[in-house]
């Protein structure tokens, strides 16, 4: 998020998509939360897979409104901060990622809206940033774990004894 406020979301070198890996407990969620409320104007959109794969109608469609709502959102808050585009960045957090992308049409979905965000010249596509989190990280299918889709896999373990 600091990287798209300050570089802007058209530097193609600042990296918007990322899935975090860890067992329960080690603060994926946390990380995610705790980035941001570090940026005010960030507009936040969590999804939990498991309760999206409960809700009614089609999951994928669900899914793909969500990210409609934060681009939305974006254009909101940048026309009341004056057409300030820079001050506004969207985070889309994918709980439970492996829930998700265990049904194939929201796989398919995810890799469309993934592409969405990486080629999309839309200023308020630009501006979003994609997380995804899972403790099962070989469930994700490799075609949403390249280049352009989750471009970054950030692993994280519990904390040493000494780190505590």
């Amino acid at each position: 998020l600091d990287c798209i406020l300050s570089k802007g979301a058209d530097d193609g070198n600042v990296p918007r998509t990322f899935l975090l890996s860890g067992p329960p407990g080690v603060g994926k969620t946390f990380s995610v939360s705790w980035a941001a409320n570090v940026h005010k104007d960030t507009v936040l959109c969590s999804i939990r897979g498991s309760e999206l794969l409960q809700g009614s109608g089609s999951a994928a469609r669900s899914l793909e409104l969500e990210f409609l709502k934060v681009v939305e959102a974006i254009s909101m808050r940048s026309k009341r901060n004056n057409n300030n585009e820079s001050a506004v960045a969207g985070l889309v957090f994918l709980d439970e990622c492996d829930a998700l992308v265990s049904v194939e049409s929201i796989a398919a979905m995810l890799a469309d809206l993934l592409d969405r965000v990486s080629t999309n010249e839309d200023y308020r596509w630009k501006r979003i940033v994609v997380v995804g989190a899972t403790n099962r990280i070989d469930s994700i299918p490799s075609f949403l774990r390249r280049a352009g889709r989750f471009d970054r896999e950030l692993p994280m373990s519990p904390p040493s004894a000494e780190t505590r």
